[in-house]
């Protein structure tokens, strides 16, 4: 990682395809059925070791949210030689907060995949509320967060939804915590515990509710979650105690907030008995 979030790649020369066009590095977003991609023009090849080639958001770089894999691509052909990584260095991102301009707020972290290639996994949108503190209580857990991009919070009005996520949404399983301003652009509000409680389904299975800001009713729901540093999955690393409350009918329960797979914050709910097996959280 370069010390502005950008992304220089270096390829060692006897690993490279022996073509007679020039080579391209190309990133290529997963699962696109638009298959976008971006080409990245290599360097001939010089006395040194190795050739550098940067993803750099100076130069006006753009990538959507998603994974992106990463191969080097003779010119003119469709000869994909995907990218093992021998070493990511991300230690510029822990102080880097996410990059907000023209296009967005956005945030690149390299990684490794499962099998040894080099991966990015980017986010990009209009507006994004990072998570900067969590502080838990017995009852309840207190969330402190950054807005960014194009909203703005109001002095008074603004609310964070908490949406039961359901393959039939029903819109009576969604409450509403109010903000309160620490500043312009940043903001705390408390989830209760007790209202996830009162929402419960009838059934014994878990419930996971997103959370969205809303600077406004009628504004444009703005995600709330922590894409800034180094942590490609905040899932399992970045975990935060639980509290098991009484239910009238459904028992013990354990409810928690905690990063999904994508980074955003949620809130789950679901039985504590004494011996059941954990409930992987989507």
């Amino acid at each position: 990682m370069t010390p502005d979030g950008g992304v220089a790649m270096s390829l060692t020369h006897g690993t490279l395809p022996q073509a007679d066009a020039p080579l391209n590095l190309v990133l290529r977003r997963r699962k696109d059925p638009t298959r976008r991609e971006v080409a990245l023009p290599v360097p001939p090849p010089t006395r040194a070791a190795e050739t550098v080639v940067t993803l750099d958001r100076a130069a006006g770089h753009t990538l959507p949210e998603g994974r992106w894999d990463c191969y080097v691509v003779p010119r003119g052909t469709a000869d994909r030689h995907r990218l093992r990584a021998e070493l990511v260095e991300t230690a510029a991102l822990l102080a880097l907060p996410p990059l907000t301009d023209a296009r967005g707020v956005s945030a690149w972290i390299p990684y490794t995949t499962a099998d040894g290639y080099l991966a990015l996994r980017t986010w990009l949108r209009p507006a994004h509320a990072e998570v900067d503190h969590i502080l838990i209580s017995e009852t309840s857990a207190t969330v402190t967060a950054t807005l960014l991009g194009d909203a703005r919070l109001p002095p008074e009005g603004a609310t964070v939804t908490a949406s039961l996520r359901s393959t039939d949404p029903d819109p009576t399983r969604v409450f509403a915590m109010p903000v309160r301003l620490v500043s312009a652009a940043r903001f705390q509000f408390t989830i209760p515990y007790e209202e996830a409680l009162a929402h419960r389904r009838a059934t014994q299975d878990p419930d996971f509710w997103d959370l969205r800001l809303l600077p406004a009713p009628a504004a444009a729901p703005v995600p709330v979650g922590r894409i800034a540093g180094d942590l490609v999955e905040r899932k399992k690393p970045d975990t935060r105690p639980s509290r098991d409350l009484p239910h009238p009918t459904h028992g013990p329960t354990r409810v928690k907030p905690y990063f999904t797979a994508t980074n955003a914050l949620a809130l789950s709910a679901r039985p504590a008995s004494e011996g059941q097996p954990a409930v992987s959280v989507p």
